[in-house]
């Protein structure tokens, strides 16, 4: 857990303050402060009233984090957490355009999961005619499924085909299947809907299905 504060100079000190850095176990906790001080190069005073009370908030928010995803031996026990995936905390080390972009990769899998879901939800009989509501979420579910594709491959572009979550890998189809998709994706559906967003943008669904639907073709 202290090793998840990274490599800053916070990092650090916290390592120290609990004698987990390298040459502090044994040491007493007046030692310690005072080369967590040193390291932070702030005076002892402040580190003990401002700053290692954060640490200690911090560490004891990731006891709490290990601590939902503990499974009860018996019926009497608290409920099992409905979702198995750790969600990692925002620590220095998170700052990075890696991190941005798998973050706003996750999250469009989940986007694309609650659309159909919500399809799933409005789905009718064979011998029904598709309700306004229904289409509705049909082509929303499209245009978030063309957001995930497209956080893929700008992911994948830059950083390689491993997509990680903790130290689970997941691949292109992984991640759609993930989501909850179950029909299958051609690798020429993917980049129509790929370059249907891209002409569109993000935030113009409308937009979208008419490009979707009735692509203009490029005149250049």
């Amino acid at each position: 857990m202290l090793s998840s504060f990274g490599s800053s100079t916070h990092g650090q000190a916290a390592r120290i303050l609990f004698a987990s850095e390298k040459g502090y176990r044994g040491t007493t906790l007046t030692h310690r402060r005072i080369n967590a001080s040193i390291r932070l190069e702030r005076s002892v005073d402040h580190l003990r009233k401002h700053i290692e009370p954060k640490i200690v908030s911090d560490l004891a928010f990731l006891f709490h984090q290990e601590n939902l995803h503990y499974k009860p031996v018996s019926k009497h026990g608290r409920p099992e957490p409905g979702a198995p995936e750790d969600l990692p905390i925002i620590t220095d080390d998170s700052f990075t355009e890696k991190e941005e972009l798998l973050s706003r990769l996750w999250g469009s899998v989940y986007g694309f999961r609650a659309e159909l879901i919500a399809t799933k939800n409005r789905l009718l009989g064979e011998d029904e005619e598709a309700t306004s509501e229904f289409i509705y979420y049909r082509d929303l579910a499209n245009w978030k499924l063309a957001q995930l594709l497209t956080d893929i491959y700008n992911y994948i572009d830059k950083y390689g085909d491993e997509i990680l979550s903790g130290e689970v890998p997941y691949s292109v189809e992984g991640l759609v299947v993930l989501a909850g998709w179950s029909g299958g994706i051609t690798s020429d559906y993917a980049k129509h809907l790929r370059v249907a967003l891209a002409k569109t943008g993000r935030d113009d669904l409308k937009a979208f299905n008419k490009e979707l639907n009735h692509p203009e073709k490029d005149k250049t």
